[in-house]
């Protein structure tokens, strides 16, 4: 168990490294011709430094490890603009073919950044079968998905479905989270009208998602069970009820 000095002694090192980071990035921006050169950073998850009781990034669908700095520079975009929607990781390819007056590829459903609806929603996958929406103000976890079942989410957004196996969160504009609204005497009455409503629009995007066509390298039963040990999702395999 680490102590509250502990604890921040590792979310200042966080911080540290993150302000690295950034500091280079703005070395790096200013080497760039941004007047004819588009530059977008990303990052594939963030950090969960105890904010949930896990020291990881895969432990769950949180702000805390899906929040990522996505930073654009170049034509057709103001410098020092900071935006407040939600983006789609998603969103980089048909953002990079908009600059460039490319036709939109086929398929892609993530609108490029600079279309970007005033009010629209994220969705995720975990891999501890887990699946999460999250609007500008709430968050909707869903444990226990069964996401490489063949049927996975069938209940979702009929109102059928255990409230331990959800959560859901008020989040600010900063993205700090409030307390599960599910959570026994979080609230009088859980607000499981907004929850069925947020079901059903997880079930309608991921039953829109195409499955791929070319099913790959099989792998083999070491190379399987090792990924399952590690808790990564296996496509094609069904976990263990």
């Amino acid at each position: 168990m680490l102590t509250a000095e502990e604890l921040s002694h590792i979310r200042d090192h966080y911080d540290t490294g993150l302000a690295y980071g950034d500091a280079g990035l703005g070395l790096l921006l200013g080497e760039i011709d941004l007047s004819r050169t588009v530059v977008m950073v990303v990052a594939d998850h963030g950090e969960d430094l105890l904010d949930h009781g896990y020291m990881n990034h895969r432990a769950g669908l949180w702000d805390s490890t899906t929040h990522v700095p996505f930073v654009v520079a170049g034509p057709g975009f103001s410098a020092g603009q900071r935006r407040s929607e939600l983006v789609d990781l998603r969103s980089v390819t048909p953002s990079l073919l908009a600059v460039a007056g490319a036709k939109p590829m086929a398929g892609v459903r993530a609108p490029a950044i600079q279309s970007l609806p005033p009010s629209n929603a994220v969705f995720a996958e975990g891999v501890m079968d887990e699946v999460s929406m999250r609007t500008p103000s709430l968050r909707l976890v869903v444990r226990n998905a069964r996401l490489a079942a063949a049927d996975s989410l069938t209940t979702l957004g009929d109102g059928k479905f255990e409230t331990a196996d959800i959560s859901m969160f008020r989040v600010d504009e900063k993205g700090m989270e409030g307390p599960d609204l599910f959570a026994g005497g979080a609230v009088d009455v859980p607000p499981t009208a907004e929850a069925a409503a947020m079901l059903a629009e997880i079930r309608k995007w991921r039953s829109g998602l195409d499955l791929a066509t070319e099913p790959g390298t099989a792998i083999s039963d070491e190379l399987r069970a090792r990924l399952r040990e590690q808790g990564y999702w296996v496509p094609g395999d069904v976990p263990t009820q």
